[in-house]
């Protein structure tokens, strides 16, 4: 240990302990950690209706843009190098539903669907969604794996 303060080296009980014990301690922090995200997902997964009222429909086009940054170079002086970024976005059809759970609470969810779904759809439809009975052809199943 070095010496400090004149010749007196202080002594730190605390920081002494978290050092033996480092790796336990973070052992436990990542169980902790790994644990309240499995809770998340499984709380949030809880919600989801999978029938509804479509409420709302959206149809948004497909659309591309540019932006550009600039990464610094060196140290002395720095030489800032320009960046241009092409961003793509597909088209995508969005549709809303609704429905009143055992707990008379409204539930709400957002759905990304086909063109024919969302063709064949309107405002007051009753929509029955389902991931696990969608085939691999299904051109939906396509687009949420695509995403």
């Amino acid at each position: 240990m070095s010496r400090v303060f004149g010749g007196f080296t202080p002594r730190y009980p605390l920081l002494e302990w978290y050092r033996r014990n480092e790796g336990i301690i973070t052992l436990i922090g990542l169980m902790i950690g790994v644990a309240l995200i499995v809770t998340a997902v499984i709380v949030s997964m809880g919600n989801r209706i999978t029938d509804g009222e479509v409420y709302q429909k959206l149809y948004e086009p497909e659309r591309r843009w540019t932006t550009q940054s600039s990464i610094a170079v060196g140290t002395d002086p720095p030489v800032y190098v320009p960046m241009t970024h092409h961003h793509f976005d597909d088209e995508d059809w969005i549709i809303w539903i609704r429905n009143t759970g055992e707990d008379n609470k409204e539930r709400t969810r957002k759905l990304y669907v086909s063109n024919a779904v969302y063709t064949s759809l309107e405002i007051g439809d009753w929509y029955n969604y389902s991931a696990t009975s969608a085939s691999a052809n299904d051109p939906e199943t396509k687009t949420r794996e695509r995403r």
